[in-house]
């Protein structure tokens, strides 16, 4: 099966470095670079190991936020949880993250101070997402 690359780069004559500043924007440095601020698209062409030309700026839209869960009864819901948070558009993945410490803790037994490993739960929902499409107050 014959396969076509999705972005053609055209060929380049020669190397241009820039360093990236937080002021800096994709048109700002087009104009500098092509004289044409609506030609930013060739500088993502000419930096293929970025997926995003927000990458290059340093301002990935892709991230991943932990969401920590807290849950009163014995078991959360977590295929609902799951199966809502990937409706939002932007969501590319949610994993369930759930971890189980054994502290130890005294306790009154009676007249008996005791102590005790007592089961506590850490849960959270990670989430990667893209910016560009929703935000974690939408999540």
């Amino acid at each position: 099966m014959v396969s076509k690359t999705l972005r053609s780069l055209p060929q380049t004559p020669g190397t241009f470095r820039h360093r990236v500043e937080d002021a800096d924007r994709l048109d700002h440095l087009a104009y500098k670079y092509y004289r044409q601020p609506t030609k930013w698209w060739r500088l993502s062409d000419a930096n293929p190991e970025f997926l995003s030309p927000q990458a290059l700026l340093g301002k990935e839209p892709i991230v991943t936020d932990w969401f920590p869960l807290e849950f009163d009864g014995a078991q959360p819901p977590w295929a609902d949880l799951v199966r809502n948070l990937t409706r939002h558009v932007g969501v590319e993945q949610v994993k369930v993250v759930e971890k189980i410490d054994y502290p130890l803790e005294e306790r009154m037994i009676g007249r008996r101070r005791v102590t005790l490993h007592v089961e506590r739960f850490e849960r959270a929902i990670l989430v990667t997402y893209n910016q560009l499409n929703t935000s974690d107050g939408d999540l």
